[in-house]
């Protein structure tokens, strides 16, 4: 299994080629800089999980995108992301890799558990659908 990691900001970038030089398992860390938005969905829809460690709002694009195509989202517990996930996602409290590591592990681990979030994800995607959501605005605004 490879880890595909989608880096924002360049000095990250940066500073993870330097640690991958001496990480044992580096033949199975892919680095993507340049993805557009597309790339950065089909590859959410095609992995095992998505990693969402992102405390901010307006980053909730990923936890989105990893929904809506049914891949597990591991992510920080806010209020925003949780509300918007509901149970279709696993939360952290703990702002460290290890808590992401162990919901990983039960996801990996409980093959029934990861099949009950991809279902939870088919049904709570119907509650967000665009074209509702822009209709409902207009008739408050209205």
């Amino acid at each position: 299994m490879k880890l595909i990691l989608l880096p924002k900001d360049e000095s990250f970038t940066n500073a993870l080629y330097g640690k991958l030089d001496t990480y044992k398992y580096r033949e199975d860390v892919n680095l993507v800089n340049d993805a557009d938005k597309k790339d950065t969905a089909d590859l959410i829809a095609a992995a095992y999980a998505l990693l969402h460690p992102s405390e901010i709002d307006a980053e909730l694009w990923p936890a989105i995108v990893g929904l809506q195509s049914n891949t597990p989202v591991i992510a920080y517990e806010t209020e925003s992301i949780k509300e918007y996930l509901g149970d279709a996602g696993l939360f952290v409290t703990a702002k460290n890799h290890e808590a992401f590591g162990d919901e990983l592990n039960k996801i990996y681990k409980d093959e029934t558990l990861k099949n009950k979030i991809i279902e939870t994800a088919a049904t709570q995607t119907t509650n967000y659908k665009q074209e509702e959501v822009i209709e409902q605005l207009w008739q408050l605004l209205n």
